[in-house]
């Protein structure tokens, strides 16, 4: 453990500036503790002899109750953790799964782990997957986005829970939703085309516009009810969607760039 080890830190020969930044780690100021994290990402890299010391304090630091040292934290450990390290994962599943673990830590480490992780790694996939059920919203929420990350391409049981997931009641979870689906749907995924299409018809601007962009990555050239669904938003009351909808009205046509750059 960091705080353990940091009376030996001088006579392990660590250089003097990551002896003192460390030191200050258990700091009672957030302020502090939020720079320490900052300084470690800087100082330490994940080929250094001391990157397992700050490694295990940015575990620690995401369990801070202070939210802004919470994401330091997470910065610092996607600086000084390997990719794809098991025992990383796990211990930041371990740390959320934790009975005294507060929402806001499971949060955290369901942001952080995809960029960890990296895709297919089934620990965490089921750990972010399981969170999409979670009781709290605002991990609700950073489960549907992380599945962008953790689940591979065209895994066809994840793009259906997107997919159910564009009627949730809640905008941001519907939004998350689009893009997710946009990143790991197949061209021509057809529940995926027709759950964005149904989305086209959300009343916030937000999700038609996230949809319409989706439709573009997702709906194959040509496809006639991807087509007329988004002809309909060529009279959208925002003028934001209508140009979204020309540009996406002209790729599905199968227009070249340059002809959609006249439009």
């Amino acid at each position: 453990e960091p705080r353990e080890a940091q009376p030996r830190l001088a006579e392990r020969g660590l250089p003097p500036a990551l002896h003192n930044v460390l030191a200050c780690a258990g700091d009672g100021d957030a302020e502090v503790r939020k720079t320490v994290a900052k300084a470690l990402s800087y100082l330490v890299h994940p080929d250094d002899e001391e990157a397992p010391i700050v490694l295990a304090e940015a575990l620690r630091m995401i369990k801070d109750q202070d939210d802004s040292v919470r994401k330091a934290g997470s910065i610092l450990l996607v600086s000084v953790a390997r990719p794809q390290d098991d025992a990383v994962v796990a211990a930041l599943i371990g740390i959320a799964c934790d009975a005294d673990a507060s929402v806001h830590v499971c949060q955290e480490v369901v942001g952080v782990l995809g960029t960890i992780s990296g895709r297919g790694h089934s620990q965490a996939l089921g750990f972010v997957r399981a969170c999409v059920g979670s009781t709290c919203l605002d991990v609700q929420r950073e489960a549907i986005a992380a599945l962008s990350e953790v689940a591979e391409r065209g895994d066809e049981s994840i793009v259906s829970l997107l997919c159910e997931s564009m009627a949730d009641p809640d905008m941001i979870i519907r939004c998350a939703a689009i893009v997710s689906c946009s990143v790991l749907a197949p061209i021509g995924h057809e529940e995926a085309v027709r759950s964005l299409v149904r989305a086209l018809e959300d009343r916030w601007q937000s999700v038609r516009l996230r949809a319409l962009v989706a439709l573009g990555a997702v709906a194959a050239t040509g496809d006639a009810a991807a087509t007329s669904a988004v002809a309909l938003l060529l009279e959208d009351v925002d003028s934001e969607v209508k140009r979204a909808a020309e540009r996406i009205s002209a790729k599905l046509q199968g227009l070249a760039p340059e002809e959609q750059d006249a439009l």
